[in-house]
């Protein structure tokens, strides 16, 4: 779905006015989903009108200004959707669960959790850009990790079974697939496109205070992000992210694993910081696409 609007859209610092563009994603169908145990015996079945199975249902609002001299400012707000239940905007559906109204993980553990969310937030950030220098983004965002594994196209959609456990699976330990950031997007040289990127969670990187709950609260991630397309057909993408956070003992083990290795040690209180290399790559050979 997309539609040009000319709106009043305000800059808070110009007052001027710019043009926005409406888009989304609506993807519904009427299916038959079973989890299964590992011995084969059925834990759930669920059978009706799905969501989201695809890609996940979102509306949002891009907006551009031109400022003069070779200057853009814009801005994203984009929001989560659920389009199956009278919740709208207030939830949106994940490809991970059973979509069952009033079901959780806490209250069967038989129903895999991740069904519904509230964090509808999908993204929201204004930016400065130049087509000589790139360009600079600053608020919620989408991070590198869930950009390489879920958006740059090496996958079959962005929930298909792959790219839903690439960003799914312990992302948390990398920094999640969104957090406030400072973002930077380098212009194209020779086909090559660099994306660093500073931030933290959807909380602040540092919190000092001699409240016990709040005391030293530190949660930091870096990552870069490189691209290149210089070769027709190819596209080859590598991104490392290191994660630092600070919260007292951190309890990474019992039954809490790292892609489905358990761990047994738990990590002392002080600084922890996690590392993550990922590579993707795709070749269009016009009848197939091998990713």
């Amino acid at each position: 779905m997309k539609k040009t609007l000319v709106a009043m859209a305000a800059l808070a610092a110009t007052g001027a006015f710019a043009q926005v563009t409406m888009y989304g994603s609506i993807d519904v169908a009427y299916g038959v989903k079973t989890h299964t145990a590992a011995d084969g015996s059925t834990l759930s079945k669920a059978t009706g009108v799905m969501e989201g199975l695809n890609a996940g249902n979102r509306i949002g609002f891009r907006g551009t200004e031109d400022l003069g001299g070779g200057l853009k400012a814009n801005f994203v707000i984009e929001n989560g959707l659920n389009i199956t239940t009278g919740q709208l905007f207030s939830t949106r559906a994940g490809a991970a669960g059973q979509q069952i109204d009033g079901v959780s993980f806490t209250t069967n553990p038989n129903m895999p959790a991740g069904a519904y969310t509230t964090s509808t937030n999908r993204q929201s950030y204004v930016g400065l850009e130049s087509a000589s220098l790139g360009e600079l983004r600053v608020g919620y965002q989408y991070t590198n990790l869930y950009r390489l594994s879920t958006l740059s196209g090496y996958m079959n959609g962005s929930e298909q079974p792959g790219s839903d456990i690439a960003h799914a699976m312990s992302n948390g330990v990398f920094g999640g697939t969104r957090g406030n950031s400072i973002t930077y997007i380098s212009p194209r040289f020779s086909g090559v496109q660099a994306t660093l990127q500073h931030g933290a969670g959807v909380g602040r990187e540092l919190v000092e205070s001699t409240a016990a709950a709040a005391a030293d609260a530190t949660a930091v991630r870096n990552s870069l992000l490189l691209n290149y397309n210089g070769v027709k057909n190819l596209d080859v993408s590598y991104a490392y992210t290191a994660y630092m956070t600070r919260t007292g003992a951190v309890a990474i083990g019992g039954t809490t694993s790292l892609f489905g290795v358990a761990s047994t040690t738990a990590v002392a209180a002080g600084d922890t910081t996690t590392k993550l290399h990922q590579l993707g790559a795709s070749y269009n050979f016009g009848m197939a696409k091998l990713t």
